[in-house]
């Protein structure tokens, strides 16, 4: 079931889809059997790779042009890039009608050659996925294996989390997917090598058993390159988070919703955070937001640059914080803003122990914002973060994480409203908190701002 109409009224793509589905007496009758079981793959898919379009719309499956006899039926979907999708469509051979051009068609097609050659379904999976360039998130699956589920999870762009209800899986790429159906799920982690010193095993594979669906035990993980990870109540978290963080409540729209609540979100993100201290207001950061080790380091002059990253609206918000510290800061650290993507792809330095970066999204979840910050950190940079999702893939990254609003006060639509806000007063928190630990500035200037 698909619809990839991009003009007309919100949800009308989601009414098409649900009118195709009641209307389907065959679906119907399978589900109504006793005892069935039911596998649900779906997806909300922008095309970063191909027009938008149905052909092109996720889940996309692995039926190719003249296909042989005997190849499986598999569908799968993507969040992320396979960059290297022309390479394996040639190398391949695959045969793709004409109006499909979505780099995710490679996943099922090449699954299935591979099954059909006489690999195990789990293998071809595993063994087609570590042929992908780029930051990817996957979920595949399979009408000859129809209780079994396969998901793929390589780089910092992108999440996956295993949801553990009381009989069924709920796979979503972050908690707010799953808090409806359950709060106990398993984060996969596609930067997480399961040798150290061996780079083939970043990244993770995971096969869900539906006969022992909702438990650890129907749950297998496994590293890119085999290597078998155990998992035990230890790896189970508890989300943060519940329904009532993403009810549209009275509004028509989340964009309405949004822009009502940013004043109250722009007094949230405030709240018990500011002092009062010799008649003057000061910011009050506590050890989550500014951890003692940067503290020290400022304190120390130890850091000679800060960097403020973000994509989009966020870096705007950055532009705002970096403008304050400058204005607070004396001359002997250096505070810029710029995009993520500047600093990934232009000016790291091998060694970034001498840099705070501050790093700034709505979601946690910006591919480039969280790539830059894994390559900052691993060249020895600290890293504050500036987000309104907890457990986010950026909270769970930083040193020092400043929530906007309460940590839980999600922002749906596309166009920033009250996120923005909020961002840019989680700033000027950190600009007073800095500067009055490096020194620099007067109690005034930060009692004013």
């Amino acid at each position: 079931y698909k619809a990839a109409a991009e003009i007309g009224e919100l949800g009308d793509n989601t009414r098409a889809m649900r009118s195709a589905v009641v209307a389907d007496d065959l679906l119907r009758l399978l589900v109504s059997q006793h005892g069935a079981r039911v596998s649900v793959l779906g997806h909300t898919r922008w095309a970063s790779v191909g027009i938008i379009s149905e052909p092109n719309a996720h889940p996309v499956n692995s039926e190719e042009l003249e296909s042989t006899f005997g190849t499986p039926y598999l569908v799968a979907a993507l969040n992320g890039d396979v960059d290297n999708h022309a390479d394996i469509k040639v190398r391949n051979g695959l045969r793709i009608a004409d109006p499909i051009t979505t780099d995710a068609k490679v996943i099922p097609t090449v699954v299935a050659r591979r099954r059909a050659s006489g690999e195990s379904l789990g293998e071809a999976f595993r063994n087609t996925v570590r042929e992908f360039d780029g930051s990817v998130a996957i979920a595949t699956a399979s009408a000859e294996s129809a209780s079994t589920m396969l998901l793929a999870l390589r780089g910092s762009g992108q999440g996956l989390c295993v949801g553990l209800a009381e009989d069924r899986f709920i796979v979503a790429s972050e908690p707010y997917g799953l808090v409806e159906e359950t709060l106990r799920y398993v984060r996969m982690d596609g930067e997480a090598l399961a040798d150290v010193n061996n780079p083939a095993t970043r990244g993770q594979v995971v096969v869900l058993d539906g006969e022992l669906a909702g438990t650890l035990e129907g749950c297998s993980m496994m590293a890119y390159d085999g290597t078998v990870i155990a998992l035990d109540e230890a790896s189970v978290t508890v989300a943060e988070v519940t329904t009532r963080d993403i009810d549209r409540g009275e509004h028509k729209h989340f964009l309405s919703k949004e822009i009502a609540e940013a004043p109250q979100s722009f007094r949230k993100t405030l709240r018990g955070k500011i002092a009062e201290r010799d008649g003057r207001l000061v910011a009050s950061l506590d050890e989550s937001v500014l951890p003692t080790q940067i503290r020290e380091k400022l304190a120390q002059h130890k850091f000679a640059r800060i960097r403020v990253i973000g994509q989009g609206t966020a870096a705007i918000a950055g532009r705002s914080l970096a403008q304050l510290l400058r204005t607070l800061v004396d001359h002997s650290v250096q505070v810029d803003a710029l995009p993520a993507t500047e600093l990934s792809g232009f000016q790291l330095d091998l060694d970034m122990s001498d840099t705070l970066v501050v790093a700034i999204s709505q979601s946690g979840t910006t591919t480039d914002t969280n790539r830059t910050v894994d390559l900052a950190r691993s060249r020895g940079a600290a890293i504050l973060a500036i987000v309104n999702r907890r457990g986010s893939e950026l909270a769970a990254k930083a040193d020092g994480v400043l929530y906007t609003s309460d940590g839980r006060d999600v922002e749906m639509s596309v166009a920033s409203t009250k996120a923005f806000y909020s961002q840019v007063a989680a700033g000027a928190l950190y600009a007073c908190a800095i500067s009055d630990v490096l020194g620099s500035g007067s109690n005034d200037e930060r009692h004013q701002l």
